[in-house]
């Protein structure tokens, strides 16, 4: 699930980074022997829209690697300067043709040596037509018995579920 990120060069002086105990935990991290500056692989943060319609939570069936093929919520990552909000709205109107409206953080999700952090939002459907693009396979409808929980993606993806089967939240739609 992890994957190494290996650092070579100082993004402050681009001076040749060297592996060096740091931090607390003391384990090694990308430190420059110039100016100092120890560089942190901090993660990314992705944000995804739980779309509940009817009783039904909309899942797309994933078009492109990682995953390709599993399902999985609509969203991405965020961008510099945009609120996890922002992104969900915008990454949820991207994928599926709806512009919505992020309510309630559904779940925040992290996973030991699993670079990506995962902010759920249930999101209200203002107005549009479902239009999976093409980083979508399919896109589908599924009650709380017809979640694929063999097919999914990610382990956000399957926890959020649980939390949506066990606690269905009421439609703002």
């Amino acid at each position: 699930m992890s994957r190494e990120i290996n650092f070579r060069y100082c993004p402050e002086c681009a001076a040749r980074l060297e592996a060096r105990k740091a931090g607390p935990d003391g384990g090694e991290r990308p430190v420059c022997p110039s100016c100092g500056l120890t560089v942190h692989p901090d993660p990314k943060v992705a944000a995804c829209g739980l779309v509940v319609k009817n009783g039904r939570v909309l899942m797309l069936r994933r078009a492109r690697p990682p995953a390709r093929g599993r399902w999985c919520f609509p969203g991405g990552f965020a961008d510099r300067g945009e609120t996890l909000e922002q992104a969900a709205a915008r990454e949820v109107k991207e994928e599926t043709g709806f512009q919505v409206r992020p309510g309630s953080l559904f779940g925040l999700y992290s996973y030991p040596g699993y670079p990506i952090v995962v902010a759920i939002y249930h999101v209200e459907i203002l107005e549009g037509t479902l239009r999976p693009n093409r980083e979508s396979l399919e896109a589908r409808w599924f009650g709380p018995d017809e979640i694929p929980w063999d097919g999914l993606a990610f382990p956000s993806t399957a926890d959020a579920l649980r939390t949506w089967v066990n606690h269905p939240l009421e439609e703002t739609e």
